[in-house]
């Protein structure tokens, strides 16, 4: 079942209406959301004791989802329109660790330049095309035209580990868009690919195939307005 499946199985057998969840917005195979703002009809009764409420869906979840906060909203309230999403991905420049592999990019193995980097993903902040950096199959009819309004790349330097956590932040975004926007600015990173082609990768789509990078645990944050 996925999250949203989940979620209206568990509000069907807590109380007497049905159950239909709207969300601020859907998420990739591999992605867990933080605080997903989520919105269902309940009845007057339930609505009036929303402590025992929260509870008791709570405790019809199954273990890998769990309700945070509970809160009255109007009948006009769409969680889409008012809340944008921070995706961060990790990678790690040094020494390869075991533990915790499925949240970070080993990337250790090249020599990655973190200006370079930057000046990358630089490119992607603003509105663009990024036609070249979606999967197709999966967003076909969609409008790709979409806007980037942050990204921030942050260096941790640990005893043992260095790592590199970018953090992507947009209205929407499309099926592995942060993926292969991630493995483009690493391909410049480590001279692979030039700045100049991934500019004008984004700024003239030609069709030509680009990179994912893997697909990890990757935090999505829905942020109000």
């Amino acid at each position: 079942l996925s999250v949203q499946e989940s979620l209206e199985d568990a509000v069907r057998r807590t109380t007497t209406l049905y159950g239909r969840v709207n969300s601020a917005g859907r998420t990739d195979s591999g992605t867990h959301s933080l605080g997903m703002v989520v919105t269902a009809m309940i009845p007057k009764e339930d609505a009036g004791d929303l402590p025992g409420f929260s509870r008791r869906l709570d405790s019809r979840l199954r273990k890998d989802i769990s309700i945070r906060y509970l809160k009255k909203v109007g009948r006009d309230f769409n969680p889409r329109n008012t809340a944008s999403k921070q995706y961060t991905y990790r990678l790690a420049l040094g020494q390869r660790c075991a533990l915790g592999r499925q949240y970070v990019w080993d990337v250790s193995f090249w020599k990655i330049d973190v200006e370079l980097l930057k000046a990358a993903l630089d490119c992607f902040v603003g509105r663009h095309d990024f036609t070249s950096f979606i999967d197709k199959k999966n967003s076909k009819g969609k409008d790709n035209n979409l806007e980037i309004t942050r990204i921030a790349v942050t260096e941790q330097n640990g005893t043992r580990n260095r790592e590199v956590a970018i953090e992507f932040v947009g209205k929407s975004f499309r099926h592995k868009q942060v993926r292969k926007m991630v493995a483009c600015a690493v391909d410049v990173s480590r001279g692979k690919l030039s700045l100049d082609r991934l500019k004008a990768l984004l700024h003239h789509p030609d069709g030509a195939p680009t990179p994912s990078a893997p697909s990890l645990v990757v935090p999505c944050v829905p942020r109000q307005r």
